[in-house]
């Protein structure tokens, strides 16, 4: 399940998670839209794999298991270990 911040234009939500609509198995993508704050409390907690967002890094909890942050046109992934 992928979290879009609700700030963040779909068009650059739908380009980013457009190639996986592609692959040669197929996948099933569920979005949900809302307040960044609110999307990084579920991914903390593994109601979403990933969340999109225009947030600046510094914005972002280190706890969160996988941000992409677009800001600056920085990605940034972050995992708990193993």
């Amino acid at each position: 399940m992928v979290g879009v911040a609700d700030v963040l234009p779909k068009l650059i939500a739908y380009r980013l998670l457009e190639p996986a609509l592609h692959l040669s198995t197929p996948v099933q993508i569920i979005c949900r839209e809302g307040k960044l704050e609110r999307l990084l409390a579920e991914l903390v907690v593994y109601e979403l794999d990933v969340v999109l967002s225009d947030a600046p890094s510094g914005a972002l909890t280190a706890s969160a298991p996988s941000i992409i942050s677009l800001a600056n046109a920085v990605y940034r992934f972050s995992a708990p270990p193993s």
